[in-house]
């Protein structure tokens, strides 16, 4: 599960964001889909000042996830019972993609309204 109880919403939404539950069902790292996301920010802030377009979000991580796979495949695994890896993260995104992909919508959404 989640520690999601320290990662307060804003507090006029009445509770938890709906992508922090998202997280909380799927045993997903609120931690990591914030990681993530800001790397997809980062991509499309990029892009649309540069050309004034960029790719949707389920879209940039179906690549996203390819890269990662990959990449994955390159590192060494780390000994057993051990859980930290190169990225130090839990890996949900490659674990649990269409749950992942949800969250990430969520937030996206959650993030755009507080804006």
């Amino acid at each position: 599960m989640c520690d999601t109880d320290r990662l307060s919403s804003d507090p006029a939404s009445g509770g938890a964001d709906q992508w922090l539950e998202v997280c909380r069902v799927n045993g997903i790292d609120p931690q990591e889909v914030r990681l993530i996301y800001a790397r997809y920010a980062a991509y499309r802030g990029f892009n649309e000042a540069k050309t004034g377009s960029s790719i949707p979000l389920a879209q940039w991580f179906s690549f996203y996830r390819l890269e990662k796979g990959s990449a994955g495949l390159q590192v060494e695994v780390p000994a057993e019972g051990c859980s930290a890896d190169g990225d130090a993260v839990n890996d949900a995104c490659l674990q649990r993609p269409a749950a992942f992909l949800e969250a990430l919508k969520a937030y996206d959404g959650s993030s755009r309204r507080q804006s």
